[in-house]
């Protein structure tokens, strides 16, 4: 099983190049485009790193991964 990585940015075209990037690296990738995307996205999918921006939009960074260390 690949290793799974969420990427969390609003921005579009830097969710883009980070996907590329890791899945040519070998990982299975998961996006989101906002803080409570990412949260249930976290929850579902129970990734092995995250990567997060922390001035995202919905719910920053920051108490996205607080609900993210919450839930699991």
């Amino acid at each position: 099983m690949k290793p799974r990585i969420l990427i969390v940015d609003d921005e579009p075209d830097i969710v883009r190049l980070l996907q590329m990037k890791f899945q040519h690296c070998g990982y299975e990738v998961i996006t989101a485009y906002d803080g409570l995307n990412a949260v249930a996205k976290t929850i579902e999918f129970r990734p092995d790193a995250v990567l997060m921006d922390v001035m995202i939009s919905a719910l920053d960074g920051f108490a996205a991964m607080i609900r993210i260390k919450r839930e699991l």
